[in-house]
């Protein structure tokens, strides 16, 4: 919902992209402040209709001297705006096969990669020159979580998380040269996150699950073309932690109100408390600090993690990591989106559109900044809400599980389980090898 650098904020509305300061400091080059509207016919922002088009995606350039916005919007469209001339313009845009969750600059910013919402990864060469048509670069067989990339210029890896409990690392952008698969989490993995320089990652799943990896430097050198062992470990896993037994969160399960969609023959269930946010940085001491937000908990939850050495990552012998609670930062209200710039997090609320800021101190306390407070214009409030309002995230956590098999091998008993399986008319049965397969008719399908 919102992307922040040293020089610039950028926050997202339905119709447009607001442009601001982080610090607060005056600007008189005329980047900011600057309202960005996307192309094309767009209703008032006064109404809220389902096809009303709006930002989904965004990201904006740290390293490059010509600072550039890439915002994507629902109806599968990349934008890309940069600021010459002292006047923000838009430079390129193009239409993907699918809309885009996530959309990000890799850490030399020579590509902008794109996440479906499908599991398909899309890459494009981005540089001052041009901007390259886009390319798949990797696909998935799930729903794709989130995804980061290694700031490594000689050897750079994706690595991505999905809701089949998979984290999958691959060469980038040669990313059909799959390395590494670490499958210790039992539910969606919700988030990643690269910290010391690369040396640990921190994957958080929504069973409360937080787990740190070290990343083997031995093995992330690889090349093709050179001797590689299919027992080499990319991703060590150095210790993991119960969010909810350390906060005391006894967790239940609560029935869910079936959607307009839903069908009788699936479970609608799901746990009271599930972390859907994980957002990590460090300090140059090495200490890591986590900020997870869960449902059913009005408050964000803020960890210090202190990782062993790296040296030892070396070795069989892992020291223990050490984790501690930090603060529980109460919630203006229960959508929030968070979002680490070293040691400043900032906090987004687009339903009330607000925006706050805290700062992490050496000796590892958050404060609030009283003095950061953006001066959205009515307007501009407005129209963000209606983006928080609408902003709904097409990525399921939870597997649809069907209570009847689709297999049945018991000829007596199949018109039973066919009538038992509250399908539409349209389903129908055929018997294959012996076998009967139940075959769903078009009203069975979900369409998303």
């Amino acid at each position: 919902m919102f992307a922040v650098n040293s020089n610039i904020a950028v926050v997202m509305g339905r119709q447009s992209a607001y442009i601001f300061s982080p610090t607060g400091a005056p600007d008189d080059s005329g980047m900011i402040p600057c309202t960005l509207t996307l192309p094309g016919n767009r209703p008032p922002a006064s109404t809220a209709k389902p096809e009303t088009i709006f930002c989904v995606a965004v990201d904006i350039t740290r390293r490059n001297p010509v600072q550039h916005i890439v915002i994507c919007d629902n109806v599968k469209t990349v934008y890309i705006f940069h600021f010459k001339d002292s006047a923000w313009s838009l430079r390129q845009s193009w239409v993907m096969p699918q809309r885009i969750e996530k959309i990000m600059f890799d850490p030399d910013e020579n590509y902008i990669v794109m996440l479906g919402k499908t599991g398909d990864v899309y890459a494009a060469m981005f540089g001052t020159e041009a901007i390259s048509r886009f390319r798949t670069i990797m696909g998935h067989v799930s729903y794709v979580m989130d995804m980061t990339i290694t700031n490594d210029s000689s050897s750079p890896h994706i690595i991505t998380c999905d809701r089949d409990e998979k984290i999958r690392v691959a060469k980038f952008p040669l990313a059909y040269e799959i390395r590494y698969y670490a499958l210790a989490h039992k539910t969606a993995v919700v988030n990643l996150g690269l910290v010391n320089n690369d040396d640990y990652l921190i994957s958080a799943s929504t069973d409360g699950t937080l787990i740190l990896w070290g990343v083997d430097p031995r093995n992330m050198e690889f090349e093709l073309g050179h001797p590689h062992h299919l027992n080499d470990v990319l991703l060590r896993k150095v210790e993991a932690w119960d969010v909810f037994e350390m906060l005391g969160i006894a967790n239940e399960t609560v029935a869910e109100t079936p959607t307009s969609k839903s069908k009788p023959s699936i479970e609608e269930s799901k746990p009271s408390h599930e972390l859907l946010k994980m957002k990590s940085t460090y300090l140059p001491d090495g200490r890591v600090f986590v900020c997870i937000m869960i449902t059913g908990l009005s408050e964000l939850v803020v960890f210090e993690i202190i990782p062993p050495d790296t040296t030892k990552m070396l070795s069989e012998e892992i020291e223990d990591a050490k984790i501690r609670l930090v603060t529980k930062e109460t919630m203006d209200h229960s959508s929030v989106d968070i979002t680490w710039v070293g040691t400043t997090l900032y906090l987004l609320y687009p339903h009330i559109g607000t925006m706050k800021k805290l700062v992490l101190s050496q000796e590892g306390e958050l404060s609030r900044d009283d003095g950061f407070n953006p001066a959205f214009e009515i307007e501009m409030k407005l129209d963000i809400s209606l983006f928080g309002s609408t902003r709904i995230s097409s990525m399921p956590l939870h597997k649809r599980v069907w209570s009847k098999p689709d297999r049945i091998n018991d000829d007596e008993n199949v018109e039973d389980a066919i009538a038992a399986s509250n399908l539409s008319p349209l389903a129908k049965t055929v018997k294959k090898s012996g076998d009967w397969v139940i075959q769903l008719g078009a009203d069975d399908v979900d369409e998303n």
